[in-house]
């Protein structure tokens, strides 16, 4: 995603949308200090967690979107500023010399890995990152398999995204969101081209803006394995921010994870130790 270019949009956007945040805080009460959000952006869920008394770091790739969060923090009292500390980096490949209680990628900041080699490489940096007794939390949509594959065809229309308007606070002008999308099957990856209509109060359109995004899908049970590869066990998993279980296609998918112990590192060892000596065995046939 192109977040270069929506850096200016998105406290706009989502300048009301606050139904995660305290899902966020108790988790970051519950856990260890400090908590890492890894693809902060402009600190919205970070500062509120910051205000509610939790340590937090937070770990951001673009600099546009990192700069709002850091002015933002400095409108805070300081001390709730001393709380936060904002680092530039990569959630794919970062060493912040510190272990969290608690690791969150709150808004679908995973779904922008479209590689397995970089997927797992985040997951391997959280674990080094992770205290032993720590949680990592990713949210990602539910795989809604009948409405990807009607924007599987290649001559996708622009649709209205009702829910995504909002009113410029500058101006008081009304943006008017729409967008494009075209599903790949192949590699479970939806790029969207989203369009951005500031009308004036006659109705004319005054500005527009185009911002494209590209998500990588999971299935349910595919981000399990994935987990389980990079030594994560599931602890728990949500449909939504009020705990309820996973419910339709489409929906929310929390995955709250844990560090596997020693015990089941052991156990994989083991098995792993029994598939060697299978293929040595046969090798000395």
């Amino acid at each position: 995603m192109n977040y270069q270019a929506y850096a200016h949009i998105y406290d706009d956007e989502y300048r009301d949308y606050t139904e995660d945040i305290q899902f966020y805080v108790r988790w970051a009460r519950r856990c260890a200090a400090p908590a890492l959000e890894l693809g902060c952006g402009t600190g919205r869920i970070l500062l509120a967690l910051a205000e509610a008394g939790c340590p937090v770091w937070g770990l951001e790739l673009c600099e546009p979107m990192l700069e709002r969060a850091r002015q933002k923090l400095a409108r805070l009292p300081s001390q709730v500023a001393e709380t936060v500390r904002l680092v530039q980096g990569d959630m794919r490949d970062f060493d912040l010399g510190q272990e969290f209680g608690l690791i969150y990628l709150p808004f679908r900041e995973f779904m922008h890995l479209a590689q397995e080699e970089e997927q797992l490489s985040c997951l391997d940096a959280i674990h080094r990152h992770l205290s032993p007794n720590g949680r990592l939390i990713i949210n990602l949509y539910d795989m809604d398999l009948v409405t990807l594959s009607q924007r599987s065809e290649s001559n996708v229309p622009l649709y209205r995204q009702h829910g995504g308007d909002y009113v410029d606070p500058r101006n008081g002008h009304k943006v008017y969101l729409s967008s494009a999308s075209h599903y790949q099957p192949s590699t479970q990856t939806l790029h969207e081209e989203r369009f951005y209509d500031r009308v004036d109060p006659e109705g004319a359109v005054v500005e527009r803006r185009m911002v494209k995004i590209t998500q990588r899908w999971f299935f349910r049970w595919e981000m399990h394995h994935l987990l389980h590869r990079a030594n994560f066990r599931v602890h728990e998993l949500f449909g939504g921010y009020e705990r309820q279980p996973i419910g339709e296609m489409g929906s929310e998918m929390i995955f709250i994870a844990r560090p596997a112990n020693e015990k089941e590192l052991q156990s994989e060892v083991e098995w792993l130790e029994n598939k060697l000596a299978r293929i040595r065995s046969y090798k000395r046939k």
